[in-house]
Order: C-alpha cells, then sequence, then structure tokens
C-alpha cells in the first residue's frame, strides 16, 4: 500500500479527470508537442474533406464554363465559321488587289517617265553629234582663215642667231638679189620679216625660224620656185631651207595624208596642196580633190594605181600645241617692221 501511494504521488497512473484534460486539449496545444515527430504539419479528417469538396466545385464550375464557351458543333456553326473565313479571305484579295494597282500604277509611270528620258537622251546624243561637227568645222575655218592670213609668208630655217632684228630685212633684200635680176628683186615688197617666239618644237637647232612676209602673192610663189631645187640654199655662210608658212593644224593634216602622198610619189603622179584643207591630183578625166585619208582606197582606184601595203604607211603624227608666233601677240611689231622697211627702200 505504501508503495502504491508512493506511485501515486509520484504521478504515475493520474486519475480519470487528469486524463480528460489530457485528452481533450486543444489541437494547438498539441502541436508543439507532434512537431518533433514529424516535419510536416499534421491534417484532421475534416480539414482533409473540406479540400475534397473544394476542388469538386471547382472542377464542376470550370466544366460548366468550357461547356459554356465551346458550345458543341453544328451545321450553323460551320457555316457562320466558313462564313467568317470567307470575309477574311476576300478582305486580304481586296488588300492584294489594291497594293498590286498601286504597283501597276507605278510601274507605268516609270516606263513613261523611261520613255521621257531615252527621247531627250536621244535628242541630247543628237545635238552633241551636231555641236562636235561645228566644232570640228570651225576649226577647219580658223585654220583656213589662219592659212589664209599666213599664204604669202614663207619659212626660213638655218640663220643663226647672231644676225640681229634689225639686219634681217637687209639680208633678205641681198638674198632676192642673189635670186632674181634686180629690176624684179627690188620690185617685189615685203612686208615684214622677224623672228619667232621659240625655236621650232623637237628640232635640235638653236636658232629660231624667221618669217618673211610678201605684199604680193605672186612674189612669194616665185620666191619657192626659185628656191625650191637649191635647198638648203648656201648664203652668206648660212644653210638656209625655205618652207610655205602655214598653221600648225593645216600641217599637221597634211602629215595625216601621208600615205597617200607616199604612194603617189612612188608612181611619179604630180600633186599639190589645195585651200583651205585639200590634195589636188591631176587626172584624166580633170582634178581629184581629197579631204580626208579616209578617201584615200577610192582615190587610188580611180587613179588605177595598187593599193598600198598596211605595213609600209607611216603613222599618223599626233597634233601638236599651237604655237603662236611674234605677229600675232605683238601685232604692232609688224607695224613697226613695215615702217623700218618703207624707210629703207626709199632710201
Amino acid at each position: 500500500m505504501g508503495r502504491k501511494s508512493k506511485k501515486y504521488r509520484m504521478g504515475k497512473h493520474p486519475n480519470t479527470a487528469d486524463i480528460g484534460k489530457f485528452l481533450w486539449r486543444p489541437q494547438a496545444s498539441l502541436r508543439p508537442v507532434m512537431a518533433p515527430l514529424s516535419d510536416a504539419p499534421s491534417r484532421s479528417s475534416s480539414e482533409d474533406s473540406l479540400s475534397n469538396l473544394e476542388m469538386m466545385a471547382e472542377t464542376q464550375r470550370a466544366g460548366k464554363t468550357k461547356a459554356q464557351s465551346n458550345p458543341p458543333v453544328t451545321e450553323d456553326r460551320l457555316n457562320a465559321l466558313l462564313d467568317d473565313l470567307r470575309r477574311h479571305i476576300a478582305a486580304d484579295i481586296n488588300s492584294f488587289k489594291e497594293e498590286i494597282h498601286g504597283v501597276s500604277v507605278r510601274l507605268i509611270d516609270t516606263e513613261i517617265s523611261t520613255a521621257a528620258h531615252e527621247a531627250r537622251i536621244n535628242s541630247l546624243e543628237s545635238e552633241l553629234t551636231k555641236t562636235k561637227n561645228d566644232l570640228i568645222q570651225t576649226q577647219h575655218q580658223v585654220a583656213a582663215m589662219e592659212d589664209h592670213r599666213r599664204w604669202n609668208n614663207v619659212k626660213i630655217r638655218g640663220l643663226a642667231e647672231s644676225v640681229t632684228t634689225a639686219e634681217i630685212p637687209h639680208l633678205i633684200r641681198r638674198l632676192l638679189s642673189s635670186l632674181f635680176v634686180p629690176k624684179q628683186a627690188k620690185a617685189m615688197l615685203l612686208e615684214g620679216c622677224y623672228r619667232l617666239p621659240q625655236p621650232q618644237v623637237n628640232s635640235q637647232q638653236t636658232s629660231r625660224d624667221v618669217i618673211v612676209c610678201f605684199q604680193h602673192g605672186p612674189d612669194r610663189q616665185a620666191f619657192l620656185s626659185a628656191v625650191r631645187n637649191t635647198t638648203p640654199y648656201q648664203f652668206e655662210g648660212h644653210s638656209l631651207l625655205f618652207y610655205p608658212d602655214i598653221s600648225r593644224a593645216t600641217m599637221t593634216w597634211r602629215r595625216s595624208m601621208r600615205p597617200l602622198t607616199t604612194v603617189l610619189m612612188q608612181h611619179r603622179r604630180p600633186y599639190r596642196w589645195g585651200a583651205p584643207r585639200s590634195l589636188l591630183i591631176p587626172n584624166e578625166t580633170g582634178t581629184l580633190r581629197v579631204a580626208d585619208i579616209s578617201e584615200m582606197g577610192s582615190i587610188l582606184q580611180q587613179l588605177g594605181l595598187p593599193p598600198a601595203e598596211t605595213g609600209t604607211q607611216p603613222p599618223v603624227p599626233k597634233p601638236k600645241s599651237q604655237t603662236w608666233d611674234l605677229a600675232t601677240i605683238c601685232p604692232f611689231v609688224l607695224a613697226t617692221q613695215r615702217n623700218n622697211n618703207a624707210t629703207t627702200e626709199t632710201t
């Protein structure tokens, strides 16, 4: 008995009231005690049942909503969908048609503008061709005018620089007296004598050429005829060469005619230079006038000569830069020289 009382006092066997209090303790007070036994929080059966009911209600509501949003497929609904698809396709086709129409309009405008530009380019090309022809014709006319101005001039090469400008007219007078009788030499009137500003281009000579201006063309022709077979002409220690004074453009053109003149000289056919730019060749039927080297084949055929070999033709020289003489740069010099010559003749 003593032992039992001791056990009761130690709380080993609680009474019924204490056991009821322990069993009906609130759930919150039990959780700290149950927590060390499991990591996850404990759920009661009532809470699980409530969660299941809520999930079933949500599933029913979702099913109703899905059934409402996706009604059953019927013939009317298919027709409506087909009509809607047709309307969208028709709208897209109309949009494509409008875009294609816009592209077609722009393409037509581009073709019209291109045709206008082509017509303008053709017009400009024709005007450019006409302008080129007019420029060539103008160059020929200018060269002809320059040659006409130089027609009575003779170019003398080889006169040393030791002969001063003032001594040149007297030396030319002595030269004329050595070629012609005194009366004829005195009758030849000179308009002026002067040196060119610079020596001949690409020439080994150091002395500048001398230009002698005759007042009359027949006197110039007679002078050239007298010295034609005597060049180089030795006079007072000078070895002189005589040339007609022509423009550089005409000289370039004459050099371009060298293939034809070479063939004529090989067959001993006479020719002469005409004005403004022409090569005159006497023939049985008349005088043939050649203005360009491209006519060489037909001219040789008319003359009955064989065609020239291409390899023997000398190359056509390139045109050189224009060189102005002293009379062109300083016209008053020529007038001064004329006065000096007039004074000399009077003396």
